[in-house]
C-alpha cells in the first residue's frame, strides 16, 4: 500500500499544480509544530493507512484544522458529518450508501481510492498557542467532515498480463499480495489474468452484504 500511496502522492502533484502552485498555497497554511517543536504531521502507514496535519487556518470559529487523507474506508469512518456545499450536514444512511457507491464505481474500474476528510478545532476549546501533541492525540480526531474522494488510474504494466499467463500455463500459482481494497484489488487481478471475470463479481456482490 506504501508504494500505492506514493504513486498516488506524485499524481495529485501532477494534476493540482497546473491549477496552483503547490508551494505558494502550502505558504497559506502552514504546518503548525507541537510541544515540541516538532511540526504536527503523522505520515501514512499501512496500519492506520491515513495521514494527516494540523494546519493553521483562520476562520471565525477556529484557528486550526486538520486535514486528513488515506484509504476511503477508514477516512469515512473518521467522519460524523459530511461536506455539502461548504456546510458540514449529519452523515445518514443515505449518505453512506453514496459513499459505498462512489467507492465501489471507482474500484470496480481497477482505480485507486483515497479519502479526504477535515475538522476545523472549535477556538474556545483550542485556543491559539495551543500546545498540541500529535503522537498522544490530546485532541478531538474523530468528528472529522467527510470533504470526498478521488481516483486515480494506475493500470498493470503491459507485459504483466501475459507474464502471468505464462506462469500458470507453467502450473506456477500466481498469488497477488496488495494493500488495495477488495474491489480494487479483484479489478486488477482480473486485468493481471490473476482471476476471472465471476470472481471479480463474486467480491463485489459480497463486499456490498458486509
Amino acid at each position: 500500500y506504501a508504494n500505492n500511496w506514493r504513486r498516488f502522492q506524485s499524481g495529485l502533484i501532477k494534476f493540482f499544480q497546473p491549477i496552483s502552485d503547490i508551494s505558494k498555497l502550502r505558504e497559506g497554511f502552514p504546518v503548525i509544530r507541537d510541544y515540541e517543536g516538532k511540526e504536527c504531521r503523522l505520515p501514512f502507514n499501512s496500519t492506520n493507512k491515513y495521514a494527516f496535519s494540523i494546519n493553521e487556518f483562520e476562520t471565525p470559529n477556529s484557528h486550526y484544522c486538520i486535514f486528513t487523507k488515506g484509504a476511503p474506508e477508514r477516512i469515512w469512518k473518521l467522519c460524523t458529518t459530511v461536506d455539502e456545499r461548504g456546510k458540514p450536514v449529519p452523515k445518514t444512511v443515505d449518505w453512506n450508501h453514496k459513499f459505498e457507491q462512489a467507492n465501489a464505481s471507482f474500484g470496480k474500474n481497477g482505480e485507486r481510492v483515497l479519502g479526504f476528510a477535515k475538522y476545523h478545532l472549535p477556538k474556545d476549546k483550542y485556543p491559539k498557542g495551543f500546545k498540541f501533541n500529535y503522537e498522544n492525540t490530546n485532541f478531538d480526531f474523530n468528528n472529522q467532515t467527510f470533504v470526498g474522494v478521488l481516483s486515480l488510474s494506475d493500470p498493470p504494466r503491459d507485459s504483466v498480463p501475459f507474464a502471468v499467463l505464462k506462469c500458470r500455463s507453467a502450473g506456477i500459482k500466481v498469488i497477488m499480495v496488495t494493500g488495495d481494497q477488495p474491489v480494487t484489488a479483484a479489478s486488477i487481478a482480473k486485468q493481471c489474468n490473476i482471476i476471472t471475470e465471476e470472481t471479480v463479481n463474486d467480491i463485489a456482490e459480497r463486499k456490498g452484504k458486509s
